[in-house]
């Protein structure tokens, strides 16, 4: 049978405890912001509409999550004045208009929640025909969080801790922040809050009360570090941790190798293939692929790119938004630029940077070269040294190098010129002008010897030295 599910997921605080300019919501964790975590858990369980309710900062953060979000249709509402949770909520409404159905209520601060948590919360709330269902926890540090209240083990209400008793402090179940509730209940519930005598805020948790005394409400208790919420930087920290580790196991049982887990990173827009292989303090960010038997070496940083099936990158190298084709080896100490293409089995070494250039099948580079802005054709060898000079100060160039080239060490391209097939440049050349196929290329200045030179200066420079003793 079909349910109809929405959600709303709160992002309007400002999060004084993060001590930061950026908005709590927009703080990354593996990649993401925080609120997205909270959305994209809500979308899984098929939520729509799906609403952001938005405040402090409301255009940095409406920007920053339609950038990263590529999924279902995401709508914002906008809460005008920090009035608390419930009023938050409210904001929401006209967003929901029509809307008859279950709405997930869930705080953009809550990263770890699973789905399988979340799918046993609205299959008990649905079962029993409950009004509102939570989530609880049991923390052995409980700071911070609203206290549950239970009367004969039947929840009666939820206290924030600020208006806490000390023997309610004492309480260890926590409301975890996430809630289902029939739409009917909730916009009744919500027009019949009164703002709290303390704060003058009108608190989502105060509903719980008016459920409970209808008698249909349901809770189910998660795991302490599923329901820890993010109010500072240490919190944010061991939130990371939980997040890093999960995302390396789901790899791992997958097929994935990682050698070292407590030093390996792979954000969550990464995708790994089987059998790839990562070392120590390999980093994998942004939204890579890595396809089948990928490895990756001690120290590598892979960032936004596509790497084809069976590349070696080797360790220490820096990779950013380029495409790598089958067989590739990269590395070591190589940086490959956002605009890098590699065809099948290039060999890119140590020390060699690439941007904007697209390295056809078998091109090899495999020490010390700059290669910016150029096309470089099959099979061409690119020596030791070898410099792309495409900026004049004013702008970029780009040059074509044909298949077959081979380029001897110390060489430096002006761009724009153009290498044909078969061409060789000798070692030593600065090329200015192009170079028709299978030509040879040759600038330098004579060699001039002069005999017993090194023998004569060594017999002056040593008595120069014997004249200036003491």
């Amino acid at each position: 049978m079909f349910h109809p599910l929405a959600a709303i997921v709160l992002c309007a605080g400002k999060g004084e405890r993060m001590h930061s300019l950026l908005p709590k919501t927009l703080h990354p964790l593996l990649g993401k912001p925080l609120a997205y975590w909270p959305l994209s858990l809500a979308e899984k369980l098929g939520a729509t509409p799906l609403v952001a309710v938005l405040g402090h900062q409301r255009e940095q953060v409406e920007k920053s999550l339609r950038t990263v979000w590529e999924k279902a249709p995401l709508h914002f509402a906008i809460q005008e004045e920090q009035r608390g949770t419930a009023d938050a909520v409210l904001a929401a409404r006209q967003a929901l208009a029509g809307f008859e159905g279950d709405i997930l209520l869930m705080a953009g601060d809550t990263p770890l929640l699973k789905e399988g948590s979340l799918q046993t919360l609205l299959s008990m709330h649905r079962e029993t025909g409950a009004l509102l269902s939570f989530l609880t926890s049991h923390m052995k540090n409980p700071q911070g969080y609203g206290r549950v209240l239970r009367q004969e083990g039947k929840v009666v209400a939820i206290i924030e801790e600020k208006n806490a008793t000390q023997e309610q402090r004492a309480l260890c179940e926590i409301n975890a922040g996430c809630y289902v509730a029939k739409a009917s209940f909730l916009w009744e519930a919500l027009a019949l809050l009164l703002p709290n005598a303390l704060t003058g805020e009108l608190y989502l948790t105060d509903m719980v009360e008016m459920a409970a005394k209808a008698g249909v409400l349901q809770t189910h208790a998660i795991e302490e570090e599923e329901a820890l919420g993010i109010n500072d930087r240490q919190q944010l920290a061991q939130a990371t941790a939980c997040m890093r580790q999960h995302i390396l196991y789901a790899h791992m049982r997958a097929g994935v190798t990682v050698f070292c887990p407590q030093t390996t990173w792979v954000e969550a827009g990464a995708q790994l293939g089987r059998d790839c292989m990562l070392g120590p303090n390999v980093f994998i960010g942004g939204n890579s692929i890595l396809e089948e038997g990928v490895r990756v070496e001690q120290g590598a940083m892979v960032v936004d790119c596509h790497i084809a099936t069976g590349v070696h990158i080797k360790p220490y190298s820096v990779l950013e938004g380029a495409t790598v084709g089958p067989g590739c080896v990269v590395g070591p100490f190589a940086r490959l630029r956002p605009g890098t293409r590699l065809g099948e089995a290039v060999h890119i070494g140590n020390f060699v940077e690439t941007k904007n250039a697209v390295l056809h099948r078998g091109v090899k580079a495999n020490h010390l070269s700059y290669l910016g802005d150029v096309d470089i054709g099959e099979a061409s060898n690119m020596g030791a040294g070898t410099i792309m000079c495409n900026y004049d100060g004013f702008a970029k160039h780009r040059s074509v190098i044909g298949k077959a080239v081979f380029v001897g060490s110390d060489v430096q391209l002006v761009s724009p010129v153009q290498v044909g097939d078969g061409a060789w440049v000798a070692a030593g050349t600065t090329v200015t002008k192009n170079i028709p196929d299978n030509a040879l290329a040759i600038s330098r200045s004579p060699q001039h010897n002069k005999l017993d030179y090194a023998l004569q200066l060594k017999e002056k420079k040593q008595k120069q030295k014997q004249n200036n003793k003491p």
